[in-house]
């Protein structure tokens, strides 16, 4: 008698289809849609918050409590942010270089040589004994137009890593800059006190949602992304905001962590570090990519995320129909995240006895932006020290734990491609390990011409890796 094998086999476990855990249920939730006028805070009024922050003095200073005029900061962020610029001039300058060789390169393997069909009176006399009388032309086809998008960790954790974290996105946007590359640089926090943020954490949502929120949608925890940096900024904006960021750095680097300092520096409340809302803002910039690609002409976008920690929230969806208007879901959930657009769904949870994580959440999200815009999402993760245990967690059998611990201390950083739906993870070192310092050139004074040489080559290779986030973008839009 006839019969299908595959059938047999798959009637035989059918039952594992179905679990017999009573409390385990099926939970499906929507991508939703984000109201990016509401959540994004433009560039000039985040820079006019700082600018008046620091443009105050005499009675109205101390009216405060303060000793010295605010002016004084400003104006020493000014000066500190003139030497930034000359000591990463050159590397700047070096990377831009090399960017645009490897674009010219790109090029050249993109070009191939077709006849005109116009023929070269040139060489036309050869015509009996040569084939090629027809002017040639080079034809170079389309590369791919890359943008940046930074996102960046505002969270109270993130404290003493201020000072470097800022350091490296300047260079970054310097680099930007420098190549004409589209950018926009956000912070995302919790604790910028806008009108619609008033009334408590933990109140309605509606307002972060293009439709106040949908029956079945994950709903998006309240929060801001302050647009600190953008190349739609001219000039004298950008330099401004340079030298804003360099008084908000000075700011953190006395206040926090080792780096704490006797001279008192202030800033503005709203910028303030908060909670950690980074799956609210992973869905944000699920919104905010495809205008930012049609604005710009981007056919790539480069996403970066600079965090230390886990995303709180992010783990409720709107069910309007009933008395409640929210409900939480997790560990005893079997979650399905769908896009309704391109009808894909995304495991949050992988199974019914698994514990629920909350970075299961993050990494289902981060997988929607790769495969619905065909972005390179790379994470920059701060961690203070590596354990032995969270080694494993990288090694093969090719690489032992112990073998990834000596590199990381080695190096600064270790680098995990494909992880947790991140195009790459890079766990990096935090607090004065993430600072963009000049590496120093060591020579003897009897040194051989082979001496010198590999003292030059280390003295670069210190620069790129003092410079981690824009040496490895420059990796990226170079591929």
């Amino acid at each position: 008698i006839p019969h299908s094998t595959t059938d047999e086999n798959f009637r035989s476990r059918e039952s594992e289809l179905v679990t017999t855990d009573e409390k385990a249920s099926m939970f499906y939730v929507n991508l939703p849609v984000a109201n990016l006028d509401n959540i994004i805070i433009d560039h000039k009024e985040i820079h006019k918050e700082i600018s008046d922050h620091y443009n105050v003095s005499g009675e109205d200073y101390r009216r405060g409590g303060d000793s010295d005029d605010r002016t004084t900061e400003i104006e020493d962020a000014g000066k500190e942010f003139v030497d930034f610029r000359s000591k990463n001039k050159k590397t700047v300058e070096y990377l831009a270089k090399e960017f645009e060789m490897k674009k010219a390169a790109d090029a050249h393997s993109r070009t191939a040589t077709a006849n005109s069909g116009i023929i070269d009176t040139g060489i036309l006399h050869t015509y009996k004994y040569n084939e090629h009388i027809f002017r040639k032309i080079n034809v170079t086809a389309d590369g791919k137009n890359h943008g940046l998008v930074m996102v960046v960790d505002w969270s109270g954790s993130m404290g003493r890593n201020i000072r470097g974290t800022i350091e490296q996105m300047m260079v970054l946007v310097m680099f930007a800059k420098r190549v004409n590359i589209p950018f926009e640089v956000f912070l995302f926090s919790d604790s910028y006190n806008s009108e619609l943020m008033k009334g408590g954490r933990h109140s309605s949502e509606s307002w972060t949602h293009k439709d106040d929120g949908k029956e079945g949608d994950l709903i998006i925890d309240k929060h801001h992304l302050l647009n600190v940096f953008s190349s739609r900024m001219r000039a004298n904006e950008l330099h401004a905001a340079y030298i804003n960021m360099t008084a908000i750095a000075n700011a953190y680097d006395r206040t926090y962590g080792h780096y704490y300092g006797s001279s008192y520096r202030s800033l503005p409340s709203k910028l303030s570090l908060g909670g950690t809302p980074l799956n609210a803002s992973l869905l944000a910039i699920n919104t905010f990519i495809p205008e930012f690609k049609a604005k710009n002409g981007v056919q790539i976008v480069n996403l970066i995320y600079l965090t230390d920690g886990e995303s709180a929230g992010g783990h409720s969806v709107w069910k309007r129909r009933d008395d409640q208007d929210t409900e939480r879901f997790g560990s005893k959930n079997h979650v399905i995240l769908r896009d309704t657009v391109t009808k894909k769904e995304y495991e949050i949870s992988e199974s019914y006895y698994l514990r629920f994580s909350r970075g299961s959440t993050t990494n289902a999200l981060v997988e929607v932006l790769r495969d619905k815009h065909s972005c390179n999402v790379v994470n920059f993760y701060i961690i203070d020290r590596f354990k032995h245990y969270e080694a494993s967690e990288f090694s093969t059998a090719d690489i032992p734990p112990q073998m990834i611990l000596s590199k990381f201390r080695k190096e600064g950083h270790i680098i995990a491609e494909n992880y947790g739906g991140w195009s790459e993870l890079y766990l990096i070192k935090g607090g004065r390990d993430l600072g963009v310092e000049e590496s120093v050139l060591t020579v003897k004074e009897d040194a051989k011409r082979g001496e010198i040489k590999r003292a030059f080559s280390k003295f670069n290779k210190g620069k790129l890796k003092n410079r981690l986030v824009l040496s490895k973008f420059v990796d990226m839009v170079a591929a």
